[in-house]
């Protein structure tokens, strides 16, 4: 599971904005990369090694099955998008890691001898970290925590990420 943790974060950065114009989670990078430069090479270097790694594993593969929750912060309403949107983002992700997106052909050179289907499938989580049933969709009106893309709402609403691929949304406010 650790040798897909890369290949996500790179098409996370790039694909998952749920009707923004940025996603919060390239601002961040952006950052993090101008407060430590090093970090784009560390970074592109990783996520090829976990690209390769992924390839070189023989013999049938099942597919990986990813349940996925979503905690969206919102203030009153504002910025809580639907679930629509949420189940349009779990389609992006699904078209992206198993390669049948339509724009497969725009590859960057450097990934394209990588470029597979990784036999990765997320799907909303159906029972929550309680045993209870879930359609994956956590909602929490916060005003104040609902446009902070930071680390201080990830305590708010966390699952086990051993159990659980999670993806917060807020309000976006760069400012």
């Amino acid at each position: 599971m650790k040798t897909y943790i890369g290949l996500l974060l790179a098409l996370l950065s790039t694909q998952i904005a749920l009707g923004q114009e940025i996603c919060g989670t390239d601002y961040f990078l952006e950052q993090q990369i101008l407060n430590n430069p090093s970090l784009q090479r560390d970074f592109e270097n990783q996520t090829l090694i976990n690209i390769g790694a992924s390839n070189m594993h023989t013999g049938s593969r099942d597919i990986k099955i990813i349940p996925v929750v979503f905690h969206i912060f919102h203030d009153n309403e504002i910025g809580n998008i639907s679930y629509e949107q949420v189940l349009s983002a779990v389609d992006m992700l699904n078209e992206d890691f198993r390669r049948t997106n339509s724009d497969t052909g725009n590859t960057r050179a450097i990934f394209a001898p990588y470029a597979v289907d990784s036999e990765i499938e997320f799907r909303l989580a159906q029972i929550d970290p309680d045993g209870s049933c879930t359609n994956g969709v956590n909602r929490i009106n916060d005003p104040n925590l609902s446009y902070d893309a930071g680390q201080n709402v990830k305590p708010e609403s966390y699952w086990p990420s051993s159990q659980y691929f999670n993806i917060w949304v807020v309000n976006l406010s760069l400012i």
